[in-house]
């Protein structure tokens, strides 16, 4: 008889597929007989890099190499004719992008497009645009840095095409050479309620998740180009709608007052208050107060429907983890540490959970700052009897 375990896995806040990637390797290693994962995820782009993991580790693909060899033949041929680039300020600037190197990237796109009219399989369409966003930033003059993208000198010898058929030949090295026995999908949606996942689904035995992080950081923003290039914003309006979408996690949008919410009762709106306002009257009286106020209260409210999302689709014996990591903002010595890890603990009790107990990940590093409070946690939680 086999003793391994079928788990069923939530993830809410699924981002590039970490948590999928993992249950299907656990499967694959025979730790567990099977599985189901269904995830959350809001961003387009982000979806897209997980969802498409995902995909491609249930059902391998053995083409995307070749696949990119004739995507780099089309280009190379000069048969095809780069079409206008995003309508974003970023990509017309010499100052961001060397416009030969745009070029190829461009003619890399429709190139795909080419062989999608042709039709080739939508696995290795997808890994192809994978390889395509992949190389985006360092085809520019553009470095990712925590919450922003930042000019900086770049010395290239390598061109946009083979950096591509680089990335494809990595790719076809990583996949898996068999399919995985995890059922379920990564879901662009609201992981903060998660309606897609209903009464039809039977409950979940974890949920495993790292939401974001109340810190300085909008992934919108950070990802942008990606985005765009890939066509998932047609215009700065469907771009800006998507920033308002997302969790109260940064202060770079001032957003409304989210506190009190019509969506809770009296009592919940009055127990989040309880739980934030120590925060918020710890905050710097600076600029940026009205800012991080609003994001914090927001951060509340955003945890504690995730939670009773959470709570309402796990079975009764089910577990749920998060990992989340404490930040600090404000300059010394007026500077305050937000304990997300502390505050989602106290929601989560007030969403139905015990908490179970909290485990340190890493303590993490910020100039000014040396506190034990300034970490990375796990905090494992039990529905509440």
């Amino acid at each position: 008889m086999d003793n391994r375990k079928f788990l069923r896995v939530l993830d809410p806040y699924s981002g590039v597929g970490t948590s999928a990637i993992s249950l299907t390797e656990m499967v694959r290693d025979g730790d567990l007989s099977g599985a189901a994962f269904y995830g959350f995820e809001s961003n387009p782009f982000i979806h897209f890099v997980g969802s498409t993991k995902l995909k491609a580790s249930q059902n391998p693909s053995c083409n995307v190499l070749r696949l990119a060899q004739k995507v780099a033949a089309t280009v190379l041929k000069g048969n095809i004719e780069a079409p206008p680039p995003p309508d974003l300020s970023t990509f017309k600037s010499d100052r961001f992008f060397d416009q030969s190197q745009l070029k190829q990237l461009l003619c890399i796109r429709e190139a795909i497009n080419i062989e999608r009219s042709k039709g080739s399989g939508e696995i290795d369409l997808a890994l192809a645009e994978l390889c395509l966003a992949s190389i985006i930033e360092p085809t520019s003059n553009l470095r990712r840095d925590g919450r922003a993208l930042r000019v900086v000198e770049k010395r290239r010898s390598t061109s946009a095409i083979q950096l591509f058929l680089d990335r494809a030949n990595d790719i076809q090295n990583d996949l898996p050479s068999s399919s995985s026995k995890v059922r379920g999908r990564i879901i662009r949606s609201d992981g903060r309620s998660m309606t897609e996942v209903d009464a039809r689904y039977a409950p979940f035995d974890l949920a495993i998740f790292s939401p974001p992080y109340p810190n300085n950081i909008d992934y919108t923003e950070v990802y942008k180009l990606e985005g765009w290039l890939l066509g998932h914003y047609e215009d700065s309006q469907a771009f800006r709608a998507q920033r308002m979408r997302t969790v109260y996690s940064h202060p770079s949008l001032l957003r409304p007052d989210p506190l009190p919410s019509e969506e809770l009762t009296i009592s919940q709106n009055s127990q989040l208050e309880s739980v934030i306002s120590p925060v918020v009257r710890a905050l710097p009286q600076d600029q940026y107060l009205q800012a991080r106020t609003r994001m914090l209260r927001g951060y509340c409210l955003d945890m504690f429907r995730t939670l009773q999302s959470v709570n309402a689709r796990l079975d009764e014996n089910g577990r749920a983890v998060y990992i989340v990591g404490n930040s600090v903002h404000g300059h010394a010595p007026d500077n305050v540490i937000v304990a997300a890890d502390i505050i989602i603990a106290e929601l989560a009790k007030l969403a139905g959970f015990g908490v179970d107990h909290f485990e340190v990940a890493r303590l993490l590093k910020r100039r000014d700052v040396n506190s034990p409070i300034l970490r990375e946690s796990v905090v494992f939680l039990r529905k509440a009897s």
